[in-house]
């Protein structure tokens, strides 16, 4: 009889360290997609090992025609800032010109607006500082994992650029400067600076002189990009790029040990005049990695184009739901829904048909992890 118990105990011994691992790091895999894949409406996705969030929502989404404070902002206006609008400050850094809100072409997809940093005309030069839009007004949630992805469409050339136009900053704390400050510029790429000792972060990856990390690709001139920053304050690691192009991350064995997971900027922040400036909007912030997206290709590490979805209401281990964002896919086109976890582990593709029902589900190689912090 003790016999008989002891192995009992030692095969649930065995069950626990051999099976609950594997339960943990689990593969997302989506089963089936309930509802029509339209622009806005919601869909429900069945699967397993999707894991949990919470709260469901991100943290912050803005497509600039979803917010009802800009409703009657003509094109051309100022961005409203403050605490009961999106964002907490017009010019982030204090110096400047104000963003404006564009109505006109260039818009991607379904959109009606997006933010213009800079000037709307290829004729006119840009010589202003601070055109961006700071700290978004929710409440922040201090975050290990900080996930941040947006659209960006550049109407001028980076061929004369020599200076450092900064598309992006991130900081270390909701009030500037912080302690550590993420930069992300057209000339020279991305560097870590921290601010009390007037210094970059050094013993980083992939850098150029001065701890700087040059590019390896960028949206080309005229042509919507989405960008993706990704931070993990826990190694600390701090990886952005440009989906379906490079990327680069930044680590340091430097004393870096503050989250970057403060957006301090996005917009244009300019040291050198050109002709011309960005349009940008669709933000996307979260204090998670876990998220939904929708790419054109049956695996996300081949996908050059991929649409951020946008969750609500309920996301457990075995179902989600999401707003459907369809973004510049065509009605009737064939894509592929793919369930992120807190890791960045991505699901298999699931197939679907904008305008209709999901399809089959497209299995690659297991543990395919992407977009990951070490790219």
């Amino acid at each position: 009889m003790k016999q008989n118990i002891l192995i009992k105990i030692t095969q649930l011994a065995i069950f626990f360290v051999v099976m609950v691992p594997f339960a943990v790091f689990a593969t997302p895999s989506i089963t089936s997609v309930a509802g029509t894949v339209v622009d806005r409406q919601s869909v429900t996705v069945n699967g397993t090992s999707f894991g949990t969030k919470s709260p469901v929502a991100p943290y912050f989404w803005d497509t600039v025609d979803n917010q009802s404070s800009y409703s009657g902002l003509s094109n051309g206006a100022t961005v409203p800032a403050g605490p009961s609008y999106p964002w907490l400050s017009n010019n982030g850094i204090t110096h400047g010109n104000p963003v404006t809100i564009n109505k006109s072409a260039p818009l991607r997809g379904p959109r009606t607006a997006n933010y213009l940093s800079g000037k709307a005309g290829s004729g006119a030069t840009s010589n202003a500082s601070g055109m961006t839009l700071g700290y978004p007004s929710a409440t922040h949630v201090d975050s290990n994992h900080t996930y941040v992805t947006y659209w960006l469409y550049k109407n001028y050339s980076d061929s004369t650029v020599t200076a450092s136009n900064k598309f992006m900053r991130m900081n270390s704390s909701s009030a500037w400067p912080g302690i550590y400050e993420a930069s992300w510029t057209t000339n020279v790429g991305c560097y870590v600076y921290d601010v009390n000792t007037s210094s970059y972060i050094s013993g980083t990856t992939n850098a150029g002189a001065g701890n700087v990390h040059f590019w390896p690709s960028w949206p080309a001139q005229s042509t919507w990009g989405r960008m993706e920053t990704i931070v993990d304050s826990t190694t600390p690691a701090f990886t952005t790029g440009l989906v379906g192009g490079g990327y680069v991350t930044l680590t340091s064995s430097g004393g870096m040990s503050a989250n970057l997971g403060y957006v301090d900027g996005i917009g244009w922040d300019v040291d050198q005049a050109v002709t011309g400036g960005v349009y940008w909007g669709e933000v996307y912030i979260d204090t998670t990695w876990a998220r939904v997206e929708i790419c054109d290709s049956s695996t996300k590490a081949a996908s050059s184009h991929c649409e951020i979805q946008i969750p609500q209401t309920t996301w457990n281990d075995s179902q989600l739901q999401i707003q459907v964002n369809q973004g510049s896919f065509a009605n009737g086109s064939t894509a592929y829904l793919f369930v992120v976890d807190a890791n960045n582990v991505a699901s298999p593709g699931k197939q679907i048909t904008f305008g209709s029902g999901g399809g089959v589900t497209v299995t690659p190689v297991q543990n395919l992890k992407v977009n990951s912090v070490t790219p």
